[in-house]
């Protein structure tokens, strides 16, 4: 027993160091270009030892996302806790994802690639936007109604301009690090444009 568990938790750590390679390789050289091979390499180990964990590279693509959906849940679940509007969370999440740059590269490079059809994660992101987009505006919805946002203000082309200004700005980051703070420019452009005051830590 004792055997069989030692061996289950070195699998289950090489299986996370295998996530944390294809993390890299997917956000730095895209889902087409990075191979089984250089991920396997990566973690000393060969690419048949990584068929072992993920069957196929579309399989390890859908771990991969599986893994930032955690991550993401977690966060947004922690900053709704804490904050006083989905406007807050918003900018506390964009903070918590500036922390884990990897990720929000990967984020980045596959949305983009996703915009193809034919793209194994095409649907993952049509769906994920789609999902973001409706939950944002039915909370801006909440709020308008409530009087804390202008009531001229449409909830559904506000909530696309936010999560537009939010991966924008989260991009522009990546490419001029130490020049944009993605969750201070954020709320400030939040603030532009509802009126609505949030605060940010660097």
């Amino acid at each position: 027993m004792a055997d069989r568990s030692n061996g289950y938790v070195t699998g289950r750590a090489r299986r996370e160091r295998l996530l944390d390679a294809a993390i890299a390789a997917f956000g730095q050289s895209g889902f087409h270009t990075a191979t089984l091979t250089e991920i396997a390499r990566a973690c000393g180990i060969s690419r048949p030892g990584l068929l072992h964990h993920f069957d196929s590279k579309e399989a390890l693509l859908t771990a991969v996302l599986e893994r930032r959906d955690q991550i993401d849940g977690e966060a947004f679940t922690a900053a709704i806790a804490r904050s006083t509007s989905p406007l807050q969370a918003l900018v506390d999440i964009t903070a918590e994802n500036a922390k884990t740059p990897g990720l929000t590269e990967l984020y980045a490079v596959l949305s983009a690639e996703a915009t193809n059809p034919r793209h194994p994660a095409h649907e993952y992101f049509a769906t994920l936007y789609g999902r973001l987009r409706a939950n944002l505006t039915e909370a801006l919805e909440v709020m308008r109604i409530a009087g804390e946002l202008p009531a001229h203000l449409p909830a559904d082309e506000l909530a696309s301009e936010i999560i537009a200004l939010k991966d924008g700005l989260s991009l522009q980051a990546l490419l001029l690090p130490g020049t944009i703070h993605p969750a201070a420019a954020l709320a400030t452009a939040i603030e532009r444009l509802t009126g609505v005051a949030v605060r940010t830590t660097r």
